[in-house]
This record gives structure tokens, C-alpha cells and sequence, in this order.
């Protein structure tokens, strides 16, 4: 087996004592305990609401570590921003915090499934006050919040108060909204889905198309990809296993090959490699910044990729760098990028 030539950067210091690493261990056995719970049916009350009170039992030291997190920091300790901690993000994974995050985030599903809304409404709060955890979560916690104020923390009825309070509840939702999109770690996943939801509460509301709020990161609408339409035979009706269908030599195929059997009748040439171009591209366009060595992502000579591949700590650690290269790329000067 041959390995990629990298710089290791070993972390023996990953934990900051063995009081430490103990908190870890146990809050992280908690938060495994309750990812067990979730897999219970909806149904099944008694088990949501035994993982709700796990998180109760662990949720005054979550609100310990948020004040903790509000307290102003001296010049030096400020980071100003994710660019400049990105050489500490993936380690704070082995943190007592980034466990607890954990275990708040599921307490918040937990409220969830127990159909305590209000519970799970400053749960999520309580995620989005800090900025230190659970980054690449941001966007489908806002999306949720979103959600409750628009849907289940709405009031029923038809009543002048119940009208009333229903466009109070819009509005904050709205708010919501226009805080998500404030939000420079909301994803575009997120982004587009929040955009939607905000243009739909508007019309809820009775607000004039010239009055629609215009932010810069909205996205409504995705760029539509040019579609081609491949006719053929089935010859094989299936329930189980992929399609089978009638190829030009009149072999059976898959609905991959037919394709591939249409486009070489137009004087193309492919194959069916899935996903493996783009990865393929990706990688060849980013090695440098895949196999850039931050302290505790190569720790060993004997590693294929960095140990946060995979994670969303990768681009929240990289940021500044894969936006400069995304940057060159548009420009034209990816040839160059691949070649050294």
C-alpha cells in the first residue's frame, strides 16, 4: 500500500488533562445513549422522553459552558472569525463543549417527538447564541426554528386575537429568517431552503412584491441543469434490483449503459463512472489544501486522507483557502492548480 507524501503534525496535547478526557468520555457515552433513544418509533413516548430527561440532567453545565462562551474575551484570545481558528476547529471535536452541543442538539429532537415545542424553541435558541460548536448544523437549526414559529407555535382558530397573535407569530418568523440569512455559517443548502420559507411567510402576511425583503444571500430559485431525455424498451418488469432494459445490439442493459448506447449512436464516447469524476477532479484540484497540515488531521504517515475528511469541520478549517482556490478556478487557472 502506498500512502500520500504529507507533513504529519502530531497532537499530543489534545487533551488538556485526564480530568479532562474523562468528562469527555462520559458526556459522549451520554450522547451515544441518546442516539440510541432516537432510533425509537415517534410512538414510543416512554423512550423520548426518558432521552428528553438525559439531556435535563446534563442542560444547567450546557448553560454553564454558554456563559462561559459570552464572557469577553481579551484581545488576544479573540479569533475574529473562523478563518483565523481554523488551526483549533477540528480539535474542539474532543472537547467537553463540542459533546455537550451533541447532547443539546438531541434534547432538542427529543422536545421535538414529545411535541414540547416551546422546550425545543429555546433549545435551538440556546444552540444559535454560540458560534464555538456544531457549525455546519446552524442551517437546519434555523430551518427547524423557522418552522415552529410559522407552524407549531402558531395559535388555532379563526378569532380576531387568534388572527392577531398569527401575524405576531409570522413576524417572528420573518425576524428568523432574516437572521438566518445574517448567518455567515448557514450553508447554501440551508440558504435556498430559508429563502423559500421567508418568500412564503411574506405572502402570508399580505406583503406587496415591491416590499419583499431583498438580502444578498438569498437564494430562491437553484439554476435549472439542461435535461436530456433518453427513450427505450423495458424488457423486464422488476420489483427488486435495478431496471433492465433493451439495448441497441439487443442485449439486455441497464438504464446507465442505454444511455451511454444513445450518446454513441450521436457520435459520443462515455462511461458510467458515477461520482468519481467529480471526486476525481476535486481532489486533483485541491490536494495541497486536502493534505494541508493543521494540528490533530495528520497524525500518522499511514493515512489516505486527513482525519477530519468528511466532517464539516474540512471547510470551516480550510475556508479562506478552498474560497481562494474556488476563486482561481473561475478564473480559468485550474490547468495550473492540477498540475503542480
Amino acid at each position: 500500500i502506498r500512502f500520500p507524501s504529507y507533513t504529519v503534525m502530531r497532537s499530543p496535547d489534545l487533551f488538556a488533562s485526564r480530568d479532562a478526557v474523562v468528562q469527555y468520555k462520559q458526556l459522549v457515552e451520554v450522547g451515544y445513549e441518546m442516539e440510541v433513544l432516537l432510533t425509537s418509533l415517534v410512538k414510543e413516548t416512554e423512550q423520548h422522553m426518558k432521552g428528553w430527561e438525559m439531556f435535563v440532567e446534563h442542560q444547567s453545565e450546557w448553560h454553564m459552558l454558554l456563559e462561559t462562551l459570552r464572557r469577553p474575551k481579551s484581545p488576544a484570545q479573540k479569533v475574529g472569525g473562523i478563518e483565523q481558528m481554523s488551526r483549533v476547529y477540528w480539535r474542539r471535536h474532543f472537547t467537553a463543549g463540542w459533546a455537550l452541543a451533541r447532547i443539546a442538539e438531541r434534547g432538542a429532537r427529543f422536545a421535538a417527538n414529545t411535541k414540547q415545542f416551546a422546550r425545543e424553541r429555546d433549545v435551538l435558541e440556546s444552540l444559535l447564541s454560540q458560534d464555538a460548536f456544531r457549525l455546519g448544523k446552524r442551517g437546519e437549526w434555523h430551518e427547524r426554528l423557522i418552522l415552529l414559529h410559522t407552524t407549531h407555535l402558531r395559535p388555532k382558530g379563526t378569532s380576531v386575537e387568534a388572527r392577531a397573535q398569527t401575524a405576531e407569530a409570522l413576524e417572528r418568523a420573518k425576524r428568523a429568517c432574516v437572521r438566518a440569512l445574517d448567518d455567515v455559517h448557514v450553508n447554501r443548502i440551508s440558504l435556498h431552503a430559508i429563502s423559500r420559507q421567508l418568500r412564503t411567510i411574506e405572502t402570508k402576511l399580505g406583503v406587496s412584491p415591491d416590499e419583499r425583503i431583498e438580502h444578498p444571500r438569498m437564494c430562491v430559485e437553484w439554476q435549472m441543469p439542461l435535461e436530456r431525455v433518453v427513450f427505450g424498451m423495458r424488457v423486464r418488469n422488476i420489483r427488486r434490483g435495478p431496471s433492465v432494459w433493451d439495448g441497441s445490439d439487443g442485449i439486455p442493459c441497464s438504464v446507465e449503459q442505454l444511455a451511454l448506447w444513445r450518446y454513441r449512436e450521436l457520435g459520443y464516447t462515455g462511461i458510467h463512472s458515477e461520482n468519481t469524476l467529480a471526486t476525481t477532479l476535486f481532489v486533483l484540484l485541491f490536494w495541497d489544501i486536502v493534505f494541508c497540515p493543521l494540528p490533530g488531521v495528520l497524525d500518522t504517515e499511514y493515512q489516505s486522507q486527513p482525519l477530519d475528511m468528511g466532517s464539516e469541520s474540512f471547510y470551516f478549517s480550510r475556508r479562506a483557502m478552498i474560497e481562494q482556490r474556488l476563486a482561481e478556478i473561475s478564473d480559468g487557472h485550474f490547468v495550473q492548480s492540477i498540475g503542480d
